[in-house]
C-alpha cells in the first residue's frame, strides 16, 4: 500500500511566479477552472497560496488598481511534505477547511493533494486492513511480549513473575 503523500500528490496543478500580474492570476484561474493558484519563485519553491475567494475580494475592493499577488497570497500555507505518511495527513480534511494541499519536496512545489485522495486512501487502508486481517490465520500460541530474557523464560515455564508482581504468560 502507498503510505506516503508523494506516492498521490496530483501535479497537474497551477502556478504563477511572484512577479505575475493580478489580470494574468485571475486569468489562469478562470482559464483553468481552478481555485487556488500556488505562488512559486524564480527556484519553483511555494511561496504562498492564492484561493479565488481573495480575488473576488479584491475586485470587489478594487478602485480602479491592480493589487500586487504578493499582497493578495497567504503566505503562511499549511503544506505538506513528500514524505509526510498519508496516516498523518489525511485527518487535516477532517474540516472543512481543506480542500487540496500543497506538497512539497526541499521547499519546492511539487503538487496538490486533495481531499478525495485522503478519501481514496482511507477506503484502501480500510479494505487493506480488513483483507489482512481474513488471510493471516490465528497463531496456535499467543504472541509472547516483553523483553527478550522473558520470552525465553516463558518458554522454560508456562508462568513466570514480572518485577511489578503482575504474572506474564
Amino acid at each position: 500500500m502507498r503510505n506516503t503523500v508523494g506516492t498521490h500528490v496530483r501535479t497537474e496543478i497551477a502556478s504563477i511566479a511572484t512577479m505575475a500580474t493580478f489580470q494574468q492570476a485571475i486569468q489562469t484561474l478562470q482559464h483553468r477552472e481552478l481555485r487556488t493558484l500556488y505562488v512559486v519563485d524564480q527556484d519553483h519553491r511555494l511561496v504562498g497560496l492564492l484561493p479565488d475567494y481573495l480575488l473576488v475580494k479584491a475586485l470587489l475592493h478594487n478602485s480602479g488598481d491592480q493589487p500586487e499577488i504578493s499582497r493578495l497570497m497567504c503566505t503562511t500555507p499549511t503544506v505538506l511534505l513528500s514524505e509526510t505518511l498519508m496516516s498523518v495527513a489525511a485527518p487535516l480534511f477532517r474540516e472543512a477547511r481543506f480542500d487540496a494541499l500543497p506538497v512539497t519536496h526541499d521547499g519546492r512545489l511539487l503538487g496538490e493533494l486533495r481531499r478525495s485522495d485522503a478519501i481514496a486512501w482511507l477506503l484502501e487502508s480500510q479494505t487493506d486492513e480488513a483483507e489482512s486481517m481474513v488471510e493471516q490465520p490465528e497463531p496456535a500460541t499467543p504472541p509472547l511480549k516483553g523483553p527478550t530474557f522473558l520470552k525465553r523464560s516463558i518458554l522454560a515455564s508456562t508462568r513466570i513473575e514480572t518485577s511489578h508482581g503482575n504474572p506474564t504468560e
